[in-house]
């Protein structure tokens, strides 16, 4: 029997996440594999810290970003870590923003509900209409993030 690996915790997410979405559109458009990758720059294919990257639950060190970004194309800008803030995330529920309509319901009382649990993961919950800009803006940062997978 296998364990499959844990997936990253919110935290990861927030602070790898970008990386991570990264390097999985870079290996699908080169049509590879992370094994590859390694292959590609100089690395045993079983190199486990690449694996973490694209998993969001790391990014390449300081001495490994140029020749992430040398072999990949991608900006060593963006292959660094995002700060995430000391700060607990507490629980919190928004309202909607209100928006004139011409009939009917007021709309749902809740429109995202955050909350967090004691070992760090996220829930998210969002019922919302949003015209079409802004919707395709959310989930162009829930691509990016690594959160939601493109079926192609």
């Amino acid at each position: 029997m296998t364990i499959s690996p844990r997936p990253a915790t919110a935290t990861q997410v927030a602070m790898y996440g970008h990386v991570a979405a990264k390097l999985r559109a870079f290996l699908a458009e080169k049509n590879m594999k992370v094994r590859d990758l390694n292959l590609a720059m100089s690395r045993p294919p079983s190199f486990t810290p690449t694996y973490s990257w694209v998993q969001a639950k790391g990014a390449p060190g300081k001495k490994l970003r140029p020749l992430v970004s040398r072999v990949t194309g991608i900006p060593v800008r963006d292959l660094i870590s995002r700060r995430i803030g000391d700060a607990p995330v507490e629980p919190e529920v928004l309202r909607p923003v209100p928006q004139p309509r011409a009939t009917g319901n007021a709309g749902p009382s809740h429109v995202l509900a955050f909350t967090v649990d004691n070992e760090g993961a996220a829930r998210i919950r969002v019922d919302i209409t949003l015209p079409a800009v802004q919707g395709v803006n959310l989930l162009r940062l829930l691509l990016d993030a690594g959160l939601v997978m493109r079926d192609e």
